[in-house]
């Protein structure tokens, strides 16, 4: 009832990477685990597992984003080559079919195993701080990189994994009807009645 956590907290800076890269829509189904919920505040630790309908940019036909926080992270195993020092605390890992990317949060990408990719060269793109796009979009020039458009959805699948933490079921979503089809008791989580003397017109 009180805070979303660290997943609430950075979720959706870490995990804008994963879904805008593979141009990812909604997950499909959510699932976490974790300490049970104490049904006041987020919990000392989480991973939420997300599965989202495939894109071109995928392999196969759905694709696997997994979330750690509260000191979990993944096994250095993923990452050939790695040991659990590489592994950062804070960031992005994504296992392709022919090496992994791995990247701190705000840091630049490293390609692994080191010794296939030596000799990689990463495209460079022109930079542009967010800050002066939401100024500059304020201002009536331009827009921002990340619109209520992309915004939106990526907050709503980020949150997905609060509510399957407390619904403690994996979820299958339906975005366009806004419904948990095989957990509608879930849905109690989607939204929440404001008290008395604090509603919006």
């Amino acid at each position: 009832d009180f805070g979303v956590g660290a997943l609430g907290d950075m979720g959706c800076h870490i995990i804008d990477p994963v879904v805008w890269s593979l141009q990812l829509g909604a997950p499909a189904r959510v699932w976490s685990e974790g300490p049970a919920t104490n049904g006041e505040t987020f919990p000392e630790w989480e991973i939420i597992h997300y599965e989202f309908p495939g894109t071109a940019y995928c392999a196969e036909e759905t694709v696997r984003m997994t979330w750690y926080d509260g000191g979990k992270k993944p096994d250095a195993k993923l990452v050939p080559g790695a040991t659990a020092k590489d592994i950062p605390s804070n960031g992005s890992l994504y296992i392709g079919e022919n090496g992994v990317i791995l990247c701190s949060h705000g840091g630049k990408p490293e390609l692994w195993p080191k010794a296939d990719f030596g000799d990689a060269k990463f495209i460079e793109v022109p930079g542009n701080d967010h800050y002066q796009q939401w100024t500059q979009a304020c201002k009536g020039d331009g827009s921002t990189s990340s619109t209520f458009e992309y915004s939106g959805p990526l907050t709503e699948a980020n949150h997905l994994g609060n509510v399957a933490y407390r619904a403690g079921k994996k979820l299958r979503w339906n975005a366009k009807q806004m419904k948990i089809p095989n957990a509608p008791d879930a849905e109690r989580f989607l939204k929440r009645e404001y008290r008395a003397g604090w509603s919006l017109p």
